[in-house]
């Protein structure tokens, strides 16, 4: 093989290797970002649809509460089931009500970010692609709780407010638009719990 032949191969070779290696195109990060924020080109919910385009589902692991059970706790799924992207300003709150006359007994703020009581008065995002779901997982021990008859701030551990017996809880968001005002309330399902 002549030097020349050699040299013509070895060009051809690390042709044909260059043309089979395709490169991928790099995202523009700017795009990918807004194409994550902005799923359909039909924007954001409006304020006035948000209430119907949310459903929140309250779930409860464990059927019988104690002290002892030190990873109690209740989850919050948010489910987005409209076509656009869903973002609202709100203020999440747990009650606890009388599993025998549905009368609300306690209530406490939650903090959307961290899932553990929240200052009243404390504004949460949700915010939610087209048809995403987002899970909110809230410990009992990290939540401080009020009389709902007595106006004070939540600060008495669960375990402490809650006696023994059967309850219901429910979930409760109050929606705000941009500017701060309130728009409407989204409610949870009910779940039934023992103290014990």
């Amino acid at each position: 093989m002549t030097k020349y032949t050699f040299i013509t191969v070895l060009i051809s070779i690390l042709f044909i290797s260059s043309c089979s290696q395709q490169k991928s195109p790099q995202p523009d990060i700017q795009t990918a970002s807004n194409d994550l924020r902005y799923p359909t080109p039909d924007g954001e919910v409006p304020d006035d649809e948000i209430l119907s385009s949310i459903r929140i589902d309250l779930i409860n692991d464990y059927p019988a509460w104690n002290p002892d059970i030190q990873d109690a706790s209740v989850r919050i799924v948010f489910h987005n089931t409209s076509r656009r992207h869903l973002a609202t300003q709100s203020k999440a709150l747990l009650y606890i009500y009388d599993a025998q006359k549905d009368i609300p007994l306690y209530w406490t703020v939650i903090d959307l970010a961290f899932g553990k009581t929240a200052t009243p008065g404390t504004l949460g995002v949700v915010s939610l692609p087209v048809g995403a779901t987002k899970e909110l997982s809230v410990p009992l021990l990290d939540t401080k709780w009020a009389d709902v008859s007595i106006k004070t701030i939540p600060s008495i551990p669960f375990y402490q407010i809650v006696t023994e017996g059967k309850y219901l809880m429910r979930f409760e968001m109050e929606l705000y638009d941009k500017d701060d005002k309130p728009i409407d309330t989204a409610l949870s399902n009910f779940i039934e719990f023992v103290r014990n």
